[in-house]
């Protein structure tokens, strides 16, 4: 600090101050003589000490470093018999060298009197940095379990490093996270030191199918129900992570797909990471198990009757009732009884208005291609649909309707007619099983284009009324279900017809 008179003008006092209390950024030249860490000339083996490889965040930014005392068997050296352990260093990235970030940090819970530094190593390459933590006061009877925490804070403008993520250089091929440390005595001659990285939250998403009762048809999830389900939770996952800011270390993938259970799994960086998600994860697992039993105020699809469907979040296991801890965990599940509605036949989401294309208006009737039939159309109309897996639909593949097959004679076919065709195509009608009082139109396979302002008519015999055909509570009403190539997504519409 100076006062004084320059060329007749008062010059004020000029203070220099960097946080981390004033030693946190140093300044040093680097003569480029090591090019690898410790960036300097020491004896990284054989030595007393070590790092457990596992760092504990315990909150968002603190990172708790476990030392070792484990002299290789039969070391008679200095550094296996009588070095003491003064400093921490750690590889960093130089981009969390910035002026004005805060660091503090604890030996076994005692805030220490000198904070942590960021450092150029004056003996490395350009560039090369070292985060530094000296007068650890330990020693061979004092170390072996001493916990040593780091709190990284930004500066006021946001600069600076807070995961191990963005702070660590890590050694070649290792994963982002991984921290290359060196413990020195106090001489330098000694520093040992080790990889650590951050213990990621293994986290496991299962969709179980629970026998209650009889089961007439026995059901399991098939091998196309499972990638979308899984795709499901990669894409939830993914973006709920994005909005809490939350890191995937590893994507949600499918581990298993066997009879009645699904197991979708991945990692979050760290427990703190994944735990950015517990105030989502409720709603999400009520989502995803809304994919198998469709809307959840409504009943079960028919082929799910006296299963129960839970949807289970937790840790790594083989049986859901009992799973290992995780950073998340839910349990949402629902009974799904004999169903008085009992359409669809298969298991899929009919909640209206998740693919990007419905119904539009009531069922309108023409002449049929014979004099002895009458056509009785529907027309088709895009939409914004609901956000979801489902919404992504591109292609309108085929409808199925809940019809009386008592009646299937009387059915000649449908005709279709794409918006901006100029001709009619005809294809056959399609029935499901014997019982499943399904009535299919398929393949329709339009473009969204195609869908809005397309018609689809169900070519019936004159003798037959359109009440007789369709099934349902209310008349001169037939219920449809739309499917996209997926399968698993059919939004259930109400279509009637009033003469």
């Amino acid at each position: 600090m100076s006062t004084g008179l320059v060329d007749g003008v008062l010059t004020l006092p000029t203070y220099f101050a960097l946080d981390f209390r004033s030693s946190a950024f140093r300044v040093e030249a680097q003569t480029g003589k090591y090019t690898a860490f410790p960036y300097c000339q020491c004896n990284p083996s054989p030595g007393a000490y070590s790092l457990e490889p596992t760092v504990v965040s315990k909150t968002p930014g603190t990172f708790c470093f476990t030392v070792k005392v484990n002299p290789p068997q039969g070391c008679k050296s200095y550094c296996c018999t009588r070095a003491d352990l003064k400093k921490l260093e750690i590889d960093v990235n130089s981009s969390c060298r910035v002026p004005g970030v805060s660091a503090v940090a604890t030996i076994n819970g005692v805030r220490t009197a000198i904070a942590p530094v960021f450092d150029k190593a004056a003996q490395g390459v350009n560039g090369s940095t070292v985060l530094k933590l000296t007068q650890l006061g330990l020693n061979l009877s004092t170390a072996n379990g001493a916990d040593i925490c780091i709190t990284l804070k930004t500066n006021r403008a946001g600069q600076g490093c807070t995961t191990l993520e963005q702070l660590c250089a890590p050694p070649a091929l290792a994963p982002p996270g991984t921290c290359s440390t060196a413990l020195f005595d106090t001489t330098d001659e000694c520093c040992p030191g080790n990889p650590v990285n951050i213990n990621p939250c293994k986290t496991c998403i299962y969709f179980s199918l629970t026998p209650m009762g009889t089961i007439i048809r026995p059901y399991n999830f098939t091998a196309t129900q499972c990638a979308s389900l899984a795709a499901a939770v990669a894409h939830d996952m993914s973006v709920q992570s994005a909005v809490a800011n939350a890191s995937i270390s590893s994507n949600f993938t499918t581990v298993s797909c066997v009879n009645n259970q699904l197991k979708v799994c991945g990692d979050f960086a760290s427990d703190v990471e994944g735990g950015k998600l517990k105030a989502y994860i409720d709603d999400m697992a009520i989502q995803w198990l809304s994919q198998v039993t469709g809307d959840l105020s409504a009943s079960c699809p028919i082929a799910l009757a006296n299963y129960t469907v839970t949807v289970t979040v937790g840790g790594n296991g083989d049986d859901p009732a009992v799973l290992p801890a995780s950073c998340l965990e839910a349990v949402k599940s629902i009974g799904c009884k004999p169903n008085s509605f009992p359409f669809p036949k298969c298991v899929c989401n009919i909640t209206q208005g998740i693919l990007p294309f419905a119904p539009d208006g009531l069922i309108t009737q023409l002449d049929g291609r014979k004099a002895r039939s009458l056509l009785y159309c529907l027309s088709f109309k895009t939409l914004n649909p609901i956000p979801g897996p489902c919404s992504n639909g591109t292609i309108f593949q085929k409808a199925e309707f809940w019809a009386n097959e008592a009646v299937r004679t009387k059915v000649l076919g449908f005709s279709l007619k794409a918006a901006g065709a100029s001709s009619w195509k005809n294809i056959s009608a399609t029935w499901g099983g014997k019982g499943e009082e399904t009535l299919k139109a398929t393949p329709i396979n339009w473009t969204l284009a195609q869908a809005n302002g397309g018609t689809v008519c169900m070519e019936v015999d004159r003798s037959v009324t359109l009440d007789q055909l369709c099934l349902g509570p209310d008349p001169n009403t037939c219920w449809a279900n739309l499917f996209d190539p997926s399968r698993m997504c059919c939004p259930l519409y109400p279509t009637s017809y009033t003469t």
